[in-house]
Parts: C-alpha cells; sequence; structure tokens
C-alpha cells in the first residue's frame, strides 16, 4: 500500500484524526470507535507516544497496532532520533515523526524512497 494514498496533504487534514495508543488494547480500540464514528473518507492515525522509539521497538510498535490500512496509519515517534527513525524504516514503519535535527534531511531522503510519511511534528 502507498502510505500516501490517505492523502494526508495539509488541504485534507480536516478529514485526518489520530488517537495516541499504548498498547493493543488501545489501538483495537481506537480502531472500533473509528469504524462505528469516522466518515468513510476520513483518516485514523495511531500515534505513538512522543518520542516512543527511544524504549519501543518499531516491530513492537507495528505489533501493537497492526498492519497500515486503507484508512489507517500507524505513527511512530523519533523525538530528535534520527537513528531510530532509520532503524523504523528499514522496520516497515509507514509514517514516522522526527523533530527538526541535523539529518533530518537523510531520513526524508530515506522516507521519501520507503514512500513513507515524516512530519516535524505529530499531525
Amino acid at each position: 500500500m502507498d502510505r500516501r494514498a490517505l492523502n494526508l496533504q495539509h488541504d485534507s487534514m480536516h478529514r485526518v484524526r489520530g488517537v495516541v495508543v499504548h498498547d493493543a488494547v488501545q489501538a483495537a480500540a481506537a480502531l472500533a470507535a473509528a469504524a462505528e464514528s469516522l466518515p468513510q473518507d476520513a483518516a485514523l492515525l495511531l500515534l505513538s507516544a512522543p518520542g516512543a522509539a527511544q524504549y519501543l521497538s518499531p516491530r513492537l510498535f507495528l505489533a501493537i497496532t497492526g498492519p497500515a490500512l486503507a484508512n489507517m496509519l500507524p505513527v511512530l515517534d523519533c523525538g530528535t532520533a534520527a537513528g531510530h527513525a532509520l532503524a523504523a524504516l528499514r522496520a516497515g514503519c509507514p509514517a514516522l515523526v522526527l523533530a527538526p535535527c541535523p539529518a533530518s534531511a537523510v531520513v526524508a531522503a530515506a522516507a521519501a524512497e520507503a514512500g513513507a510519511c515524516l512530519w516535524p511534528t505529530p499531525p
């Protein structure tokens, strides 16, 4: 799935809703609530806690959130840790938050090559 299929451009951000999840139970509850309440053309972002990549492996985060779906995208927050962001891209994370840091351009290029979304702040 092309991560950009969610059309997360600034002009469509009003159709995007995000929720911070800390475990699989919260992720499942967020998905269930979104299925009942979000319009069909809306997207749900399952966001990690700020800087979660410091203590949460990308593979564990993806196991918690489940795979990206047509209208759901897991977003791992890497704080300013470019190395964690690159590891998350290698692990298949479809979307990341990386605060501005000296290696932001390198991570942005890697994210573009991987087809992943990258934001400087949580969307």
